[in-house]
């Protein structure tokens, strides 16, 4: 009977430690943290750079977003890490019904992008044709690994602005 006891002590350490083993894994792999430097509209005078200096404040943050052929509009932030260099993120525009393009129903753009920890990044959307201007919430989720890091919602309206140069 004590040779069972042993052998129960023996296993209840080897699961304690396994258990601690995970824990800290755990707690590793949570330690990104994000942090929003800023989100809304691209200004007017940004609107041709394909590339955005962003070193420099181009975006305006507004309650509501001109819905517009041309316009720009997303999220600047870092993902603060000092563990990990590289991130492979899951970035998911949601949009607003109706969601009509042509005759199918878009319910969201999944993509995925590598990014640079404890680096700017700038998540955009561009509303390059009339099939994508749809009035309401514009939904954008920044995930990793199946967990949610950044969430944001973009109104788009119509009528606020006449037109992009």
């Amino acid at each position: 009977m004590q040779l069972t006891g042993v052998t129960v002590t023996i296993n209840m350490k080897c699961l304690i430690k396994i258990l601690l083993l995970l824990v800290i894994i755990t707690l590793n792999s949570c330690s990104l943290r994000v942090k929003i430097i800023d989100e809304g509209y691209v200004k007017q005078e940004y609107q041709d750079m394909l590339i955005k200096p962003l070193d420099q404040d181009f975006l305006v943050e507004a309650d509501s977003i001109p819905c517009q052929i041309g316009q720009e509009f997303g999220t600047l932030f870092q993902i603060i890490d000092k563990n990990i260099d590289t991130l492979r993120i899951a970035v998911e525009w949601k949009y607003p019904e109706p969601r009509w393009i042509g005759d199918r129903d878009y319910e969201s753009t999944k993509y995925q992008l590598r990014v640079l920890t404890n680096d700017t990044v700038y998540i955009n959307y561009f509303i390059a044709d009339s099939s994508q201007l749809m009035l309401g919430a514009w939904n954008l989720s920044i995930l990793y690994d199946e967990r949610e890091l950044v969430s944001r919602t973009f109104k788009l309206k119509k009528g606020i602005r006449s037109s992009l140069p």
